[in-house]
């Protein structure tokens, strides 16, 4: 057991001995990934919803160094017919990287860090496999898959935006990490090495009684994702407000287009909305936006803050952040001061 490579279960077994909510059918979503063009896995949930709990849990199902069947006995997973297919027969790479910024906080080379130590263990665990990687992780996965493993790797990023979080967005440590993500999971030779990599993540706003679409205005507004344009994967945006008074969560989902600053960037809004004790509802938002479209589209191509207020009856700040959300889907685009402003329709 290493402090990267099969790392065994313990982290899960202490997880068992208190109390714990099973969330263990997310192991047969990743089986049905494994060794597919599905296999690079984002599990995107909000801070404090267990997603290292949740990479505790596919390193402990996963990892070949240990027996993890008691674990899982009483869990749903353990119903599934891909459970003891795949139970315990990888060899897993678990790399937390807030371990990396604690011990490299401010070094710009803190990526170079991060192969180095992965490799330098790998090197201690496969002493018999031949290789001339010059310190490269990805050759020498390479190479330990073609001589000495007949399984390809399981790799498990837990905080994999961590670099992205602390650096300055487009700083050289941030640049290189994202050339060493594309590298390990972008080139030709990422297939044959991984069967599945799970990195969870996601960039996420909360508010309170305010509106979810405000939240989700501000990742645009503040440029939280200026950091992520090169991102090799998907980039989920998540706004999430709470009404204190009725005890209601809404919620706002948007997609960021590759490459495009957060300026620019279109959203494909999805809509839920819930309380506290009820399944999630079908929202009316997508609806109201839909009737403003229409409106504008009878009325000259243009709409005011006032006439949406009047429309649903509902506050001017409300009225505002339906008209921002078309804003930030471009389809339209305010013209003028905020006393006098219209909203021009653009489609």
């Amino acid at each position: 057991m290493g402090l990267y490579i099969n790392t065994g279960n313990e982290g899960f077994r202490s997880a068992r001995n208190g109390e714990y909510v099973d969330k263990s059918l997310l192991i047969d979503v990743v089986n049905a990934s494994l060794n597919s063009e599905r296999q690079f896995i984002c599990v995107s949930r909000a801070r404090r919803f267990g997603k290292s709990m949740a990479a505790r849990m596919l390193n402990a199902y996963y990892d070949q160094s240990c027996q993890s069947e008691a674990l899982f006995a009483d869990l749903k997973i353990a119903a599934k017919p891909s459970f003891k297919e795949n139970l315990n027969r990888f060899p897993v790479l678990f790399v937390d990287m807030t371990n990396f910024i604690t011990r490299y906080r401010n070094r710009d080379d803190i990526v170079e860090h991060i192969e180095h130590d992965l490799v330098a263990e790998l090197e201690s665990a496969y002493p018999d496999v031949q290789h001339n990687t010059k310190g490269e992780l990805l050759p020498l996965l390479n190479d330990i898959v073609a001589q000495a493993e007949p399984q390809k790797f399981i790799m498990i990023i837990d905080e994999w935006d961590a670099i992205l979080r602390e650096f300055p967005a487009g700083s050289e440590a941030t640049t290189r990490f994202i050339d060493f993500l594309r590298l390990l999971f972008k080139s030709g030779n990422s297939m044959s090495v991984f069967a599945c990599v799970d990195m969870p993540a996601l960039v996420l706003e909360l508010k309170y009684d305010q509106d979810a679409s405000t939240a989700l205005n501000q990742i645009q507004a503040k440029h939280y994702t200026d950091s992520l344009l090169d991102y090799v994967g998907e980039v989920v945006l998540v706004g999430i407000n709470y009404d204190k008074k009725t005890k209601r969560h809404q919620c706002v989902i948007g997609k960021m287009e590759k490459g495009k600053t957060s300026d620019k960037f279109p959203i494909n809004v999805g809509t839920s909305d819930k309380t506290s004790d009820k399944f999630p509802i079908k929202s009316k938002i997508s609806d109201k936006l839909v009737a403003i479209v229409e409106y504008m589209e009878a009325h000259q191509g243009t709409i005011t803050q006032v006439e949406v207020a009047a429309m649903f009856g509902v506050s001017d700040r409300q009225a505002r952040n339906y008209l921002n959300l078309l804003v930030v889907q471009g389809k339209v685009e305010p013209i003028g001061a905020n006393k006098n402003r219209i909203y021009k329709l653009l489609i």
